[in-house]
């Protein structure tokens, strides 16, 4: 479970909603906004709807100097004295570092778990619930740099069987399977092959699997 606090005047525009996807029914998000930005993305309020989250949004009241900066402090500390042990505040204010460094010299306070981030991804890649270890891997693997040339290479390769594939049956009764058939040898193109052909005629019946395999057996 993770309680995120955004600033979203300060994070507006630079992708501090980007995460919304990883969000579940056992997080709170708490959105800390302005009159001077009041909009959001469809992608990210659908998320965020589809998560199930506790959603909350708080309005400036009356425009002071870093006024946002101490609901959201204030809103922390709140969290933290309910028991809320995972806390994400989502900013690109340095300011906020103070707080971090406060929650960890406090006694009191030292069991909260409390980070700050310039994105939702970030900060629940930073949390550090058990409960939470698949979301956290989740959201590491798809962070992960990987070279465009060798990714380049798997594209136009997968590209290139497809189009074998889809060459191989024109002409024949499984046509109309043609894209279920190009799904499933995608799905399975790393088994061996005694697998990928038990699999085939567990996918598409035993007349059918046998004659697909053999017909795509020299492609894939």
């Amino acid at each position: 479970m993770a309680a995120i606090l955004v600033d979203y005047e300060n994070v507006q525009g630079f992708h501090g909603l980007k995460g919304t996807e990883y969000l579940n029914e056992n997080d709170y998000l708490i959105i800390f906004y302005s009159v001077s930005c009041s909009k959001i993305t469809k992608e990210y309020i659908e998320s965020i709807k589809n998560s199930g989250c506790q959603f909350t949004i708080y309005k400036l009241k009356t425009s002071r100097k870093n006024a946002l900066d101490f609901y959201i402090a204030t809103e922390a500390g709140r969290l933290s004295a309910l028991g809320n042990g995972q806390i994400a505040l989502i900013s690109r204010d340095k300011g906020f570092d103070s707080i971090s460094d406060f929650f960890s010299i406090n006694d009191n306070l030292k069991e909260t778990k409390l980070v700050v981030c310039d994105s939702i991804e970030h900060g629940l890649e930073k949390l550090t619930d058990s409960n939470d270890k698949e979301r956290r891997k989740l959201i590491r693997d798809k962070m992960q740099t990987v070279d465009i040339e060798v990714e380049y290479g798997k594209i136009q390769e997968s590209n290139s069987t497809k189009e074998k594939i889809k060459q191989l049956l024109e002409d024949t009764e499984y046509k109309p399977l043609t894209d279920n058939i190009i799904k499933f040898f995608s799905d399975n193109k790393c088994e061996s092959t005694k697998k990928l052909y038990t699999g085939t005629l567990h996918e598409f019946g035993l007349k059918k699997g046998v004659a697909i395999y053999r017909l795509l057996r020299d492609v894939v």
